[in-house]
């Protein structure tokens, strides 16, 4: 089994040893590998120039390509994988061919899958585990200080996977009551997306639901100035709804 990280720093664990960023053929080898990894198929010379130069790349980009596959190649090697049958060209295409591997960013997506899949059928102490797995991966940047459509693309997935993960997480463990663990998350939701009203109203429960109603009654006012500031609307029907239950069992005193 070979194992792919591309978020955080770019790894590859093979079976003898770790392939670090400081291994590879500086920036382009960085962005090379992420780009192939996650292509499943072969990726031409072109897009991969405009990866590395936009529109300006060199007169001779052609040329710098070769350099590059053979050194990652190499350090394929040097971790017991062989660079050569592993990272084809063929057709003006470059190819992974890896039958076997684990990549952080799929395991990421498919862990959120099912633990959206569980929330939906209630089942949360089968959601949280790999909630907790999906955001530990997607908590790290994605090729961070790179600018490229398809990256921006990528982010924007992996962003949106990990503010999903959050949210499955918290309402797993409100679900459980454990209250503190999930404030934290909504904490943590809601500095990333401050308009995100739906961990607005997860942190709203877990300070309910942890006996803190004066601050989960402040936790609601702050929202209401928030999106009366912000948007120049008030809360949903849903929040609102929250609201009469919270006021309900904890009356401000």
């Amino acid at each position: 089994m070979v194992k792919f990280y591309l978020t955080g720093r770019v790894q590859v664990e093979g079976p003898n040893g770790l392939l670090t960023e400081h291994d590879l053929p500086g920036r382009q080898g960085r962005l090379m590998l992420a780009r192939l990894a996650l292509a499943r198929g072969p990726v031409p010379h072109e897009q991969l120039a405009d990866l590395f130069w936009g529109e300006d790349r060199p007169g001779s980009w052609q040329t710098t390509l070769s350099p590059l596959a053979s050194r990652i190649r190499a350090g394929f090697d040097s971790i017991g994988i062989p660079g050569r049958t592993m990272l084809l060209s063929r057709h003006g295409a470059y190819e992974l061919v890896i039958p076997e591997r684990w990549l952080d960013a799929e395991v990421a997506i498919r862990s959120l899958d099912r633990a959206e899949g569980a929330t939906a059928r209630g089942a949360h102490a089968d959601a949280w585990p790999d909630a907790a797995v999906a955001s530990a991966i997607l908590r790290r940047p994605f090729l961070d200080g790179e600018d490229h459509p398809w990256i921006a693309d990528w982010r924007r997935t992996l962003n949106d996977a990990f503010t999903r993960s959050l949210s499955c997480l918290a309402e797993a463990w409100l679900a459980l009551e454990r209250w503190p663990l999930a404030e934290a998350i909504a904490d943590e939701a809601m500095r990333i997306d401050p308009l995100r009203e739906v961990a607005h109203r997860q942190r709203i429960r877990a300070l309910a639901g942890a006996g803190n109603g004066a601050r989960a009654l402040r936790a609601y006012r702050e929202l209401e100035i928030l999106l009366a500031e912000e948007l120049g609307t008030a809360p949903s029907p849903e929040t609102a709804a929250l609201y009469d239950r919270v006021l309900g069992v904890n009356p401000p005193g």
